[in-house]
């Protein structure tokens, strides 16, 4: 998938592991259409398993224990910051 620019806005950056290392991450809002979130062709293994969902399920996935990494749970904050509250 391709967007461009104008469709991405970097919320905030945030460091995995400031104690060893200094990486940044992007945590970032892409705004697709909905077309592109019904099929996405990828090469990349990482995202072999990609899909789309709302941000409620990714809400009450965490709340369950199923999502408990800590850079996903870092940036969940992140958007979860950054969004108006009527958008969660």
């Amino acid at each position: 998938m391709h967007v461009s620019s104008s469709q991405v806005t970097i919320l905030q950056h945030i460091h995995a592991d400031t104690g060893v290392l200094r990486d940044d991450i992007a945590v970032a809002r892409i705004t697709v259409p909905r077309s592109y979130t019904e099929h996405v062709e990828n090469s990349d293994w990482e995202l072999a398993s990609l899909r789309w969902v709302p941000a409620t399920t990714v809400q009450r996935m965490i709340a369950n224990g199923e999502i408990t990494d800590g850079i996903t749970l870092a940036a969940w904050s992140v958007y979860c910051a950054q969004a108006p509250l009527s958008s969660h």
